[in-house]
């Protein structure tokens, strides 16, 4: 006799579907911005110390790009020097004493011509330092900013 053998049919199962959760809504913290050249701390006050830090050096740096243009103007370099460029300032304050000690003892041996594109050479690279040292004082304000 011959055995009668059973279909095996899976059941197919039934789709759980999960309800969805309630989203709680997630406050926004406002994050303060550090400025540049400071660290970014996770705790607060250590993070409201170096924005103090930031401050007070901004506080210090109160060079203003008139003054060290006008500095430049008159004295070769001094102008970069006051706004931190101390080697730039140190070369440019050698060569306008290099320019005018020679000029100043050779004075009355030079014919008033020479003596006049002397001094308008001197004054024309004066007022281009000049220029020179008040971009270079906005630049460095920008990137205090």
């Amino acid at each position: 006799m011959a055995k009668k053998t059973k279909k095996v049919t899976k059941k197919p199962k039934k789709k759980v579907t999960k309800k969805p959760k309630k989203q709680v809504k997630k406050k926004k913290v406002k994050k303060k911005h550090v400025k540049r050249g400071t660290k970014k701390v996770k705790s607060p006050s250590v993070e409201l110390y170096f924005e103090k830090e930031v401050k007070d050096v901004e506080k210090k740096w109160s060079h203003k790009p008139i003054v060290a243009a006008i500095l430049n103007f008159f004295a070769w370099g001094v102008g970069f020097m006051y706004i931190g460029r101390m080697i730039y300032g140190l070369l440019w304050l050698f060569a306008g004493v290099l320019v005018i000690l020679p000029v100043i003892r050779m004075q009355r041996f030079l014919p008033a011509e020479m003596m006049a594109y002397l001094t308008i050479g001197y004054w024309t690279i004066s007022i281009l330092l000049a220029l020179d040292a008040y971009f270079q004082a906005k630049e460095i304000l920008h990137w205090h900013d």
